[in-house]
C-alpha cells in the first residue's frame, strides 16, 4: 500500500495569551481521547501505520521526555548524523 506524504510541512500556530491555552488544549485532549475509543477510527489509523495512544498532556510530556532521552543516547552512541 502506498502511503501519502505531505509535500510541505504544515505548521499550525495558535496565538494565546500566557496561560490562556490550557482550556483549549484540555478540550482538544478530551475530544481526541474520545475519538480514539471508536474502533473504526483506531482501525483506520493503524492501517496508515499510526499507533494511536491516548492519555493526558502530562503523560504525553513524560513520554516525549523519555523517548527523546532514549533516542539521544542511541544517536550519540552510534554517532548517527544527517547526511
Amino acid at each position: 500500500m502506498r502511503r501519502a506524504t505531505p509535500a510541505k510541512l504544515v505548521r499550525l500556530i495558535v496565538p494565546f495569551p500566557a496561560g490562556g491555552a490550557t482550556d483549549f488544549f484540555t478540550r482538544i485532549n478530551t475530544a481526541a481521547n474520545q475519538v480514539l475509543k471508536d474502533p473504526e477510527v483506531m482501525e483506520k489509523l493503524l492501517r496508515f501505520g499510526i499507533e494511536p495512544v491516548g492519555g493526558t498532556p502530562a503523560q504525553f510530556t513524560t513520554t516525549l521526555a523519555s523517548e527523546s532521552a532514549k533516542w539521544k543516547k542511541i544517536i550519540t552512541e552510534r554517532k548517527i548524523t544527517l547526511e
